[in-house]
């Protein structure tokens, strides 16, 4: 069994609860509390001359002691419990406020000053008097984008990460998924969190927050609905110190330009040689991404130490929900998150003994089996590998809701077969029920609900199987490709992988979208010519599900999925900045010319 992974099977861990922002806290076997020594508010000077202020947490004892250092944009005094607990754990651990959030000096800009920022303060941290040199980052999402933004710099005293659901690129995985603006995740991240921690700073910081507060309330219900996107007025546009960067995304970088290469990860795996354990939740905003960087450290990390031990899990999660239940589903006991062990045993591991380590993992990939409700080993991502098997889209020209005849084959599709047609009118889009959003409740949909509801529209198509005589289990990437033509300039067209029960319940796997113009690729964008058919290749969110015999696989076809994404004005005008909306009539073609089809990865046994 590999060591690092042993906790997993240690049901004693419990992950409690969730600080607000993006990230993670932990309630575990927590030790003799009183002995440990907090310092707080240590200032941290970057080398710009910026002092970033930091919590300390040093473990009762003479020491060294290995270090822990967590970077976060959500308020340090929220993760004074897990100070706590890797302090009790025997861990020197600093928690510490990013450039301008709460206590800390500075102007906050979204990832720009993380790198320089973070190797500063590993390095800070390994000089600290009990530190026995030897640094370990952690923290969940923006703080684990920003760990790996870190590690870029190559710090020389970082000795490993643990790196909770974060993103490899953020064009695709963060603000435009499919070329689409990620609606709810980008205004409720700004509105609830980091804009409105940064606006206490301002002379006028109070009123800002009370109005930005006061607008995250009223997203769905009013905000929501605003256009022009780039004129959003609860981000005070006529305040760009404080905001100008969300305008900026939707004004200047709406492709996968130089901006967002710059940031990206990919390619750039190579420069980090520390081994590095990955969280990621099958409904977390940033599954793909966690694996993505799992993957490229296997294939590409730095060093022989981080290609072979580099590891990852993965959860029946959301962002900020790693209990038993989500959603309409529990997941049962398993389900319960083993973060605050695994993340403990895995700097153990790394951190002490001058990094005498031990062999390298047998299975550095544990994975949680949905419909089976189990966790699962593999050697290697996607696990078998998987025989991707073709459902081909069918139907008698009449597959618009579950009261149409669309229906999922394993056949090959038909030489002549009557296409389906639907209105998309973004005046009245389809609603999101659950998915991969960010990050708060209602207002961004996260996690695996009844999709019935929805099914229930004549805009959205739905293709269904037959009962399954044996169980089928999937595990891997998932797509779909789709046949369609449009009316409009510009639309977008969006895929669900639905699970079906006996009773009809059908609840959400994983789903996508593609922005017509980006059918190509991010860089440059391509019209559409209306009414002709064109391909598109749908990426849908990673999965692993175990279908059991009478179940149904389903996929449901629509072209708006709100507001988890913006809506698509089919007016061809420039993202961001169109006010004018336009209904469009979509066609989707399932012939032997045009084969749609839904990609699963099937495990062979």
């Amino acid at each position: 069994m590999n060591r690092a992974m042993q906790p997993l099977l240690d049901r004693r861990s419990v992950l409690g609860g969730i600080a607000a922002g993006a990230a993670l806290l932990g309630a575990s076997r927590v030790g003799a509390t009183e002995e440990i020594d907090v310092a707080t508010n240590l200032s941290v000077a970057m080398r710009d001359g910026t002092l970033l202020r930091a919590d300390l947490y040093r473990p009762a004892g003479p020491g060294p002691f290995p270090t822990l250092i967590q970077r976060t944009p959500y308020n340090k005094d929220m993760f004074a419990g897990l100070g706590r607990i890797f302090a009790a754990r025997g861990f020197l651990t600093v928690i510490q406020d990013m450039r301008g959030q709460f206590a800390s000096e500075g102007r906050f800009l979204p990832w720009v000053h993380e790198g320089d920022d973070g190797y500063d303060s590993i390095e800070w941290a390994a000089r600290l008097p009990q530190s026995n040199g030897r640094v370990g980052t952690f923290g969940a999402s923006y703080s684990g984008f920003c760990q790996w933004q870190a590690a870029l710099r190559r710090p020389p005293h970082l000795a490993a990460m643990a790196v909770q659901v974060a993103p490899a690129d953020l064009y695709e995985q963060w603000v435009y998924p499919g070329g689409a603006f990620a609606l709810s995740f980008n205004e409720t991240w700004l509105l609830h969190n980091v804009a409105a921690s940064a606006a206490a700073r301002l002379p006028d910081g109070k009123a800002i927050q009370a109005g930005m507060a006061r607008d995250y309330a009223a997203l769905r219900d009013h905000w929501y609905d605003h256009l022009p996107l780039d004129d959003f007025p609860p981000l005070l546009p006529d305040r760009p110190e404080l905001t100008g960067y969300y305008f900026d995304w939707l004004k200047h970088h709406p492709t996968r330009d130089d901006y967002w290469q710059a940031l990206s990860l990919r390619g750039r795996h190579g420069r980090i040689s520390v081994p590095v354990l990955n969280f990621a939740g099958w409904y977390d905003v940033f599954l793909a991404g966690t694996i993505e960087n799992y993957q490229a450290m296997r294939d590409h990390g730095g060093s022989r130490v981080a290609r072979r031990n580099s590891s990852l899990v993965i959860g029946p999660w959301a962002h900020l929900n790693w209990g038993t239940r989500l959603g309409d589903v529990d997941f049962g006991a398993a389900a319960v998150s083993p973060f605050v062990d695994m993340t403990a045993a895995w700097f153990d591991r790394w951190l002490r003994n001058h990094g005498n380590a031990g062999p390298a993992d047998e299975a550095p990939i544990h994975y949680f089996m949905m419909g089976e409700n189990r966790w699962r080993t593999a050697s290697n991502w996607p696990p078998g590998p998987p025989r991707p098997v073709p459902y081909h889209l069918a139907s008698g020209g009449r597959a618009n809701s579950l009261a149409g005849d669309g229906r999922l084959d394993t056949a090959p599709p038909a030489p002549r077969s009557k296409p389906d047609r639907f209105v998309y009118d973004p005046a009245t889009p389809v609603p999101s029920i659950g998915g991969h959003s960010c990050c708060y409740g209602p207002e961004s949909p996260m996690g695996p609900y009844d999709q019935r509801p929805v099914e229930s529209r004549s805009d959205v198509l739905v293709y269904t199987s037959d009962a399954l005589p044996a169980e089928l289990a999937i595990a891997g990437p998932v797509t779909v490709e789709l046949w369609a033509a449009t009316s409009a300039p510009d639309t977008d067209f969006t895929a669900k992988l639905v699970a079906v029960e006996p009773d009809g319940r059908a609840i959400n796997l994983s789903d996508g979208i593609i922005r017509a113009r980006y059918r190509n690729g991010f860089e440059h964008p391509e019209p559409v010519q209306p009414g002709t058919a064109h391909r598109y290749r749908i990426t849908l969110n990673p999965t692993a599900h175990l279908f059991k015999a009478g179940h149904r696989i389903r996929v449901e076809i629509s072209s708006s999925n709100f507001p988890t994404y913006d809506r698509n004005p089919n007016s061809g005008d420039p993202i961001g900045r169109s006010i004018r909306m336009m209904p469009a009539q979509q066609v989707v073609f399932h012939d032997e010319s045009h084969p749609s089809a839904l990609i699963l990865p099937v495990q062979v046994h």
